[in-house]
């Protein structure tokens, strides 16, 4: 609760920082994936997952961001709650770097927590390529601290159809839990509305059904 209220506080600051509010500070997203994976690891034990994201900017420097999906968590856990708050600091002209916090919270657990509270810090070099890195001392409500790195590429090849590759590295302490790699690849286009991605994601985790090889494919309407 305490990391709640704490987070809750940046928020206000935040808001309070900001300038007036018009209609076009807001942008919303609703999609299914058939399959929610994240950092390599589908959430939903390669089920379907219908999905919504809101954004707030009240600022060109400052947004709030929610995010919602179907999980499957350890402890029959359903739904993902992701309030996330960041800064943006253009550099010069071709950089620019992002801090976030990111509050992760999911609901319907039984005997168990997965929430958390993470921190981010990404650098990103025009629309060509993007670093990131990431802090959390509870990794899914272990109480195991976790540091992910990933490097971005958007590979111009097309027009109209957008790719990019990606690598990351997870580093979790804690003898029960095993750091690994991941690698990716994304591939999307709009048609009015709606966007549609394409995606492969692999990790060198052995023994785990829900990090193996896997394409899926999302399509979501950007209102």
């Amino acid at each position: 609760m305490s990391k709640i209220k704490w987070f809750t506080g940046v928020i206000l600051a935040n808001l309070v920082a900001s300038q007036s509010t018009h209609a076009n500070d807001f942008e919303m997203a609703l999609g299914v994936a058939s399959d929610y994976v994240y950092r390599g690891i589908s959430q939903t034990g390669e089920d379907p997952a219908v999905q919504a994201k809101f954004v707030f900017k009240p600022t060109q420097d400052v947004y709030l961001r929610l995010f919602a999906s179907e999980v499957s968590t350890p402890w029959q856990g359903n739904l993902e709650l992701e309030l996330a708050s960041g800064y943006q600091l253009k550099l010069n002209d071709d950089f620019d770097l992002i801090g976030e916090l990111v509050y992760s919270a999911f609901t319907d657990e039984n005997n168990g927590d997965s929430d958390y509270l993470e921190g981010n810090l990404m650098l990103h070099y025009k629309q060509f390529a993007a670093l990131t890195l990431g802090y959390t001392s509870d990794y899914f409500g272990t109480n195991e601290a976790a540091t992910y790195a990933e490097g971005r590429f958007n590979l111009p090849l097309h027009d109209v159809i957008k790719t990019a590759v990606y690598l990351g590295r997870y580093s979790i302490d804690g003898a029960a839990l095993e750091s690994y790699s991941l690698m990716g690849f994304d591939a999307w286009t709009n048609i009015g509305n709606i966007e549609f991605k394409l995606s492969f994601s692999d990790t060198d985790l052995e023994n785990a059904d829900n990090a193996d090889s896997r394409i899926f494919v999302t399509a979501s309407y950007q209102f």
